[in-house]
């Protein structure tokens, strides 16, 4: 089996160009959103899929806290990267001078404090139970694991609760293009009304 660096070495010896993907923290926030929605279609049919919620969920929350300081964030926009088929920039490097196994509570804790965001308890409390949930699914996988679904709905559009502040209601993301902005609005929506289905399933 050919390893990526073998690909990469094949690649770059017959002269054919490379092919890259780009992003930005404001296209990663919304395209999260935009595949949140299929997996919550997918947890409509199967429940597994509540785990991949969980893990888009927590990105996408993360990528509007992220995109709504940029204003905040210093703009050196060092390079993190060091491998050659991957080059990421950061706009405040600092932030992740410090390993952690998750960023998004401290850099929540400063969104709130820099917007003004003053949630309800439950969203904060949400927000907690989302991340220990994702945490467990992400930094080892369990050899079982057993979660309980009813209150999961409700949970995730506490949690999206902050993603429609940052975003647009009433907004703190300076969007560079209108078409990101309207792909998340209209995934927000259609995410929102998937979760009261569930509410409605689980809870009949």
């Amino acid at each position: 089996m050919r390893t990526t660096r073998d690909a990469i070495d094949r690649s770059e010896s017959v002269g054919r160009e490379p092919l890259w993907v780009e992003s930005s923290d404001q296209k990663d926030a919304a395209r999260a959103l935009e595949m949140l929605h299929v997996q919550l279609i997918s947890a409509v049919i199967d429940p597994y899929s509540w785990k991949w919620v969980i893990v888009i969920l927590h990105h996408t929350v993360q990528g509007f806290v992220i995109a709504s300081l940029a204003d905040h964030d210093p703009g050196s926009g060092e390079s993190a990267a060091a491998h050659p088929a991957l080059s990421v920039h950061y706009r405040d490097p600092a932030r992740y001078r410090e390993a952690r196994s998750d960023y998004l509570p401290p850099l929540y804790e400063r969104m709130k404090e820099l917007t003004g965001f003053q949630p309800a308890p439950e969203v904060d409390r949400d927000l907690a139970r989302m991340i220990e949930c994702r945490d467990a699914f992400i930094q080892a996988v369990p050899s079982t694991w057993k979660l309980r679904v009813n209150e999961l709905p409700r949970a995730s559009q506490n949690c999206l609760r902050i993603v429609e502040f940052l975003g647009w209601s009433p907004g703190h993301i300076r969007w560079q293009r209108e078409n990101l902005v309207d792909l998340a609005r209209v995934k927000f929506l259609a995410s929102m009304k998937v979760l009261d289905a569930l509410e409605a399933q689980y809870q009949s």
